[in-house]
């Protein structure tokens, strides 16, 4: 992997926990397809993590 695609990944990740509508980024990242949007930048984060901990909390 070259150094771009780490930006690239650290750029969409960002926007993603940033609440970035998932249209939205995917054209920013130039999928064709939403699902792999979904699929690398919409996955498992660290504030994705804490706000689906305080959420189960808050059950």
């Amino acid at each position: 992997m070259t150094k771009y695609h780490y930006l690239r990944h650290t750029y969409g990740t960002l926007m993603a926990e940033q609440n970035t509508p998932t249209h939205l980024l995917c054209n920013q990242m130039g999928h064709g397809n939403i699902h792999i949007t979904q699929l690398y930048y919409l996955a498992v984060s660290e504030t994705g993590v804490d706000v689906l901990k305080q959420n189960l909390n808050n059950l």
